[in-house]
């Protein structure tokens, strides 16, 4: 199949009845489609800042999370000798700086938008910046053509790899993304009928339609049978604001379609 080039699947949802673009991650029409983060919404009406309790309880169980091994496994399978020194490797020294950003990601990922900033900034900016500081000074330190190529990557990238703690709806990976699109990764040599620029912008613009259904909670046959059955008698060219209430998150829709 020909990758098309410039076109994209767009997910997009609604928070607190508002289209929110935030920081959507783009993925070729060829390979898959994009997303915004579906599980901050649901403490989008708690308080607005965290009390220093919540702040101390964060870091502390942060820090805990960030240095406990995992025993859960019956049996523990020794390390391979060429490990047993692996402590103080680049490598394994970024992912136990990355670690600590990952602990404190799993204590607020119940908490509001507003203070996930807040703590975010208090807590993980420390740990970012430390950990771009160390990113700098030691992408010239290595002979390793693979780890120069990717502390180039993370530094080419660091003001976009900032931004979540900005935007208490932004989150730190876009893991969220992977699981999105794998069913078509998966599904990908299935679609090989689509020869053709407009082909593929009817995929995307079908599996598009299906995803923001399924993200705003809908059943997407009865929404596709819903716009199929009512959108065509209407004059939106004369009424272009009907589209409103054919939108996945419209009061009309959310009534009829789940």
């Amino acid at each position: 199949m020909k990758k098309v080039p410039g076109k994209y699947f767009w997910l997009l949802m609604t928070i607190t009845g508002a289209l929110m673009f935030g920081a959507p991650a783009l993925v070729s029409a060829s390979e898959g489609i994009a997303s915004t983060d579906t599980e901050n919404s649901a403490a989008d009406n708690a308080a607005d800042t965290p009390d220093d309790d919540t702040i101390a309880k964060t870091t502390d169980s942060a820090e805990k999370n960030s240095q406990e091994t995992d025993h859960s496994g019956e049996g523990q399978i020794s390390k391979p000798k060429y490990l047993e020194n692996a402590e103080n490797t680049l490598p394994i020294i970024a992912m136990n700086k990355i670690k600590k950003l990952f602990a404190i990601e799993k204590e607020i990922e119940v908490l509001s938008p507003d203070k996930k900033v807040k703590i975010r900034q208090l807590k993980s900016k420390p740990l970012i910046d430390d950990f771009f500081s160390w990113c700098k000074s030691n992408q010239n330190a290595t002979a390793s053509a693979k780890l120069s190529r990717a502390f180039k990557y993370v530094l080419n990238h660091e003001e976009g790899l900032r931004q979540y703690l900005y935007d208490g709806y932004i989150p730190m990976t876009n893991s969220l993304d992977e699981r999105v699109i794998r069913p078509f990764t998966t599904g990908r040599k299935n679609w090989l009928f689509s020869a053709s620029v407009s082909g593929a912008e009817s995929s995307a613009n079908a599996y598009s339609i299906i995803e923001t259904a399924k993200a705003n909670g809908l059943d997407p046959y009865k929404y596709l049978t819903t716009i199929f059955t009512y959108l065509p008698s209407q004059d939106l060219i004369k009424n272009p604001e009907i589209i409103d209430e054919f939108l996945p998150w419209s009061e009309f829709i959310q009534k009829n379609c789940k």
